[in-house]
């Protein structure tokens, strides 16, 4: 390094030259919308590989916590695929961690418009006013902008960004995310959202205040669209309150089901219908 800056004082031109480059090169990518997307795909791919190699270390040290959270998840997959055998009627939540419904013919309908693709957690930066992460898996496994992300307990985020081999998700703590929901048991609509105050709750709003919402009732997917299939648990309702803003309305704070702290194992939910779907929205008056 004292060569490297002997070398600079010596030779002033070279440092001017340098500088200047670096200028040049900063406004050809700043200014000119190709090589800024080209950039930011070079980056996003070289820092996904990195933290997919940094990720893998974590694991190797962690492998008995996860180990426990796969037999916890087989041991729902496994109660719910008795019940269903047995046609029991059991005190499950229509939405399983293994993505299974007991509904049988909610089941078939989803079987033939969604397919669920597995995929794992290997960054999540927590400095950030709103969240992101990233997934192992990317264009080569399937992986499209748009498409919904889910833990084994409920939803997780939406994919926006992607390479042949990693994907870049928002997650639900993102104040420009927008969820279409329900609050069973009246399958009253609400529009979620984050308020950037705390990372194991969010909001729900423009929920009419003629209806009766109490804590401990389940909010889910509305299913409206085509990223998240009906009935994805989204969190739990913990407060009731009118809306500052427009009193006609519940401002209503949940509990989220995904944990994201603890977050890894996911699913990208791929809709069958999705290029139908989006072209016929487009043709509306």
């Amino acid at each position: 390094m004292q060569r490297l800056l002997a070398l600079l004082l010596r030779k002033p031109s070279i440092a001017i030259f340098l500088i200047g480059e670096t200028i040049a090169i900063y406004s050809v990518i700043q200014f000119n919308a190709l090589p800024r997307q080209k950039t930011q795909q070079w980056w996003l791919a070289f820092s996904a590989a990195l933290q997919n190699q940094v990720h893998q270390i974590y694991q190797y040290f962690y492998l008995h916590a996860i180990n426990e959270q796969l037999i916890e998840d087989n041991t729902r997959l496994r109660t719910a695929l008795i019940a269903q055998q047995s046609k029991e009627v059991v005190a499950l939540p229509k939405f399983s961690s293994s993505y299974c419904f007991l509904d049988s013919t909610f089941n078939d309908s989803l079987s033939y418009r969604y397919r669920f693709i597995p995929c794992r957690v290997i960054f999540q930066p927590w400095g950030q006013k709103d969240g992101y992460f990233l997934i192992n898996k990317g264009t080569l496994h399937g992986i499209r902008p748009m498409m919904g992300v889910v833990s084994p307990t409920g939803v997780a985020g939406v994919v926006i960004k992607t390479t042949k081999r990693y994907a870049l998700c928002m997650s639900l703590l993102n104040t420009k995310l927008y969820l279409s929901v329900w609050i069973a048991p009246q399958n009253v609509l609400g529009s979620y959202t984050w308020d950037a105050k705390d990372r194991r709750h969010g909001i729900v709003r423009y929920v009419p205040s003629h209806y009766l919402i109490s804590p401990g009732q389940k909010v889910y997917t509305s299913g409206m669209g085509t990223i998240f299939p009906e009935g994805i648990p989204v969190g739990t309702v913990t407060e009731v309150v009118k809306d500052p803003a427009n009193e006609a309305f519940w401002r209503i704070r949940i509990q989220l089901a995904t944990d994201f702290y603890r977050m890894d194992y996911l699913y990208a939910v791929e809709h069958y219908d999705r290029t139908h779907l989006d072209s016929l929205s487009l043709q509306t008056p």
